[in-house]
């Protein structure tokens, strides 16, 4: 992370991710996805179903705001 001052408003920050820190966030993500991936694998057949309609109302939910 690079920060520095922001130019137009002396009480503000500017913050930049690094590419380190993008390779970082990028890994943590694959290693998040996977672990999801096998724990949904993991489910029954009626369990994944449940967690199917369940993603549908959370989306449903979060779509009026």
């Amino acid at each position: 992370m690079v920060r520095a001052d922001n130019p137009e408003d002396g009480r503000s920050a500017i913050v930049t991710i690094t590419q380190s820190g993008s390779s970082l966030l990028q890994q943590r993500r694959q290693e998040r996805n996977a672990f999801l991936a096998r724990a949904v694998e993991s489910l029954t057949d009626d369990e994944k179903l449940v967690l199917a309609r369940a993603a549908e109302l959370i989306e449903r939910i979060t779509a009026r705001g």
